[in-house]
Formats: structure tokens, C-alpha cells, sequence
């Protein structure tokens, strides 16, 4: 296949670029194509709005989506019919010869050369955090809470006194088994737009150390770029799609239909 171009959505903006290079090529606000983002809290809620936001991107690209195999990033607990959805837009409406899907968490953990840890994950109306073993994402300790506002270094640790993104990180830890908890507090890396805050890396360092086991080390890591991170990601991992044979093709999904996303992308 030729070059790969990697996207990243999320409910502000669209970041996109053919694999290899530095940086994302495009950003792209996502209200900026018709008025409204047609993702919220980095789930697509409209779909002909979504569909016409990528058209954009692929013009600002000024790349043929027939052409170019899309790895595009998806926000964790993504409902099934969504990541369908998008496969079936891409295939039928795009006409890309391949495509695949990959949990922005883990690209955002990729771009620190990891694949063990906890991604956190703060965009302009959502905190997700993805505790990742190996590669994968494990769905049943990943949590996701909506933000009303995102202005203030307080407001990411006072959402809610259930939902602060301290409590959110001990949470989805502590759902993991016992003898990956210490590798995951070591391990958590902070990623996305709504994490450019001065001074965010160092509280929540302290702020988790102070509620983890007292035999844990925590280390958050954060890039001069975390807007940048999941993109950074998904260029650093799309090599590998080749290599193990990792991309939907077109003759897999003209076999199996938008269901075939459930069983190669997790």
C-alpha cells in the first residue's frame, strides 16, 4: 500500500497527516466545515457533518482517498455501531484500500515509546483514561466523564468529587489485576488539547501519589506537544500495520461487511 495518512478526532479538532512526517500537516477545527462539530466528547453524533469534515481534510491533504490506507484514531468505550460506521464511510464513501482503527489512548502511550501504562486523555469536553497492557486497551477498567469546561488547572481535578481526573486514574488502576497496578502507576502518559495546562504534569504526580499504595512509584510523562501526542502516535505505529498485516483490506471488508472492525481492531 502507499503512504498511510493518520487522523485523530476529537470533539475541537482534526488533526491529519501522511504518515512519517513530524507533525500533523492539517489541523482542522471540527465546527469550522458547517457550523457545528459533528463529534461530541469525541464520539460522532453526525455522521453527514463528520463525512464532509473529512472530505475537508482529505482536500487540505490534497490526497485521494483511494489512494492511501486511513488509521484513524477512536475514543475509548466508542460504541460498536459507530466504529461500523466509520469503516463503512470509509470504505463505501472514501473508497480507501485500507483502513484501521486504534484507540487514541494507546496511540497517545505509543508516542512515548511505551505499551504498558495508563493514558489519560483530556480533550475540550471529555477525560478518558485507557489503562493499556502489551498494546491493548482494557475496556474493562477504561472511564470516560464529560467536561463542562476545561479553562482552569482546578477545574480538571474538580469535575465532580466522583470524577476528578485524579480519582479517575486510581479508579481505572485499581480495576486492573494486582501485578499490573505498579507498572501502570510508573507508566501513565498525558495527552490532548485540553491538557496544555503549566504546571499539570507535576500536580497530578503529586495529587495520584498521594491516594496510590505507598509501595507505588507514579510517574506521569507529557510531551511539549500533548495536542499533538495521539497523532504523534498513530505515525510512530502505523509501520506495524504492514508488517504484522494489521490493516482491514477492501477484500476483507467486501467478505464481512462493517462487523469485520469488531474482530481486527480493538
Amino acid at each position: 500500500m502507499t503512504t498511510p495518512i493518520v487522523i485523530h478526532n476529537e470533539s475541537g479538532y482534526i488533526r491529519a497527516g501522511l504518515s512519517s512526517g513530524d507533525t500533523p500537516s492539517v489541523i482542522l477545527k471540527t465546527d469550522s466545515v458547517t457550523g457545528k462539530s459533528p463529534i461530541e466528547k469525541n464520539v460522532v453524533t453526525d455522521w453527514e457533518g463528520m463525512v464532509k469534515v473529512w472530505e475537508r481534510v482529505f482536500d487540505e491533504l490534497d490526497a485521494n482517498p483511494t489512494e492511501h490506507p486511513i488509521l484513524m484514531s477512536q475514543p475509548p468505550l466508542n460504541p460498536k455501531l459507530n466504529r461500523e460506521k466509520t469503516i463503512q464511510v470509509l470504505f463505501e464513501t472514501f473508497g480507501v484500500p485500507g483502513c484501521y482503527l486504534s484507540i487514541d489512548g494507546v496511540l497517545a502511550l505509543y508516542s512515548f515509546g511505551g505499551t504498558t501504562g495508563c493514558a489519560v486523555n483530556i480533550d475540550q469536553d471529555v477525560i478518558n483514561v485507557v489503562p493499556i497492557y502489551q498494546g491493548y486497551a482494557l475496556h474493562h477498567a477504561m472511564l470516560s466523564t464529560g467536561l463542562d469546561r476545561c479553562d482552569t488547572l482546578d477545574s480538571l481535578f474538580g469535575v465532580t468529587i466522583k470524577d476528578n481526573i485524579r480519582d479517575m486514574i486510581y479508579t481505572g488502576i485499581i480495576k486492573c489485576d494486582v501485578e499490573l497496578r505498579y507498572d501502570l502507576f510508573k507508566n501513565i502518559v498525558v495527552a490532548g488539547h485540553g491538557s496544555k495546562f503549566p504546571g499539570l504534569r507535576e500536580r497530578l504526580t503529586q495529587e495520584v501519589t498521594d491516594v496510590a499504595p505507598a509501595t507505588a512509584t507514579v510517574k506521569v510523562e507529557q510531551s511539549d506537544q500533548p495536542e499533538n501526542s495521539v497523532w504523534n502516535g498513530g505515525d510512530q505505529f502505523a509501520p506495524n500495520l504492514d508488517q504484522y498485516g494489521m490493516w482491514i483490506s477492501r477484500a476483507e471488508y467486501d467478505k464481512d461487511g462493517p462487523r469485520v472492525v469488531n474482530r481486527k481492531c480493538f
